[in-house]
């Protein structure tokens, strides 16, 4: 997607500032990027998958998580997986949107084995277990049962 020159730069230094280390900077940064929309999901995409700070990369997945492009799935998805809670919370938290699309079987998928993965961190299996209630509750069922 071709970006003006004053977006671009404008959505630059909101990138930026998510890996600052006020947290209000980068909270704002946030909101303004969602206004953006697709036009800033490379860039968000670009700051989850570098090595920046873990503030920083969660805080990209949480305004991938608002503007909700499908562009951005794949990328929120691997975080899933992510050894670091945080990381792996911000990624159940982005793909939640999807799970009624039309790869919704790849992210119930996913979400199912971390809610059934006693090893992991009990609030990121809370959390797919909550992404996954947007199916319904006759949908996940059978999980809740598995877990008792």
């Amino acid at each position: 997607m071709v970006i003006k020159a004053s977006s671009a730069g404008q959505i630059d230094a909101l990138v930026a500032d998510l890996a600052s280390s006020s947290a209000i900077k980068r909270e704002a940064a946030v909101a303004r990027l969602t206004v953006f929309g697709r036009r800033a999901v490379d860039r968000l995409i670009a700051l989850a998958t570098s090595d920046a700070s873990s503030a920083a990369r969660a805080a990209a997945l949480r305004t991938l998580e608002a503007i909700g492009d499908p562009h951005s799935l794949d990328a929120a998805l691997a975080f899933v997986n992510d050894p670091d809670p945080g990381l792996a919370l911000a990624g159940v938290s982005a793909v939640r949107g999807f799970v009624r699309s039309r790869r919704g079987a790849q992210i119930v998928d996913r979400l199912t084995a971390v809610a059934l993965d006693r090893d992991r961190d009990e609030a990121l299996r809370l959390a797919a277990l909550r992404a996954l209630e947007d199916l319904g509750r006759s949908a996940i069922a059978p999980l809740l049962r598995a877990l008792v």
